[in-house]
């Protein structure tokens, strides 16, 4: 029966949705609620990587990165808002899955370390 795992998911985002904002409520540190909603985003779609893109001045500036292995994401950069399937999803104001192949070149910031 489907109803059995769409519940489970359901709970899952339930507890994610309140592991974010006790984060919010205890800290009030930008850095440790943006760590927060990557690890449970990561957690609930099952992914091997995050990143929150912030909308400022019509650039896409990364907020935070997070790859399974609890690292950093290197190379990722501020960049100016163009055409690309991003940056019309920051257009709309959405959010994206990309597919795994967009991790290759990559790597865990090694410089950052456990900071996180």
């Amino acid at each position: 029966m489907r109803a059995w795992p769409l519940a489970s998911h359901e709970d899952k985002q339930l507890d994610a949705l309140y592991s974010v904002f006790s984060e919010i409520t205890e800290t009030l540190s930008l850095t440790h609620v943006v760590q927060a909603a990557l690890r449970q985003t990561m957690q609930l779609m099952n992914a091997h990587g995050a990143v929150i893109w912030l909308l400022k001045e019509k650039q896409l500036v990364s907020a935070g990165s997070l790859t399974s292995e609890g690292k950093p994401v290197r190379g990722i950069e501020a960049r100016p808002l163009g055409d690309g399937s991003l940056d019309r999803t920051a257009k709309r104001r959405r959010t994206k899955r990309i597919d795994d192949s967009i991790f290759q070149g990559f790597e865990p910031d090694a410089s950052v370390g456990d900071n996180f």
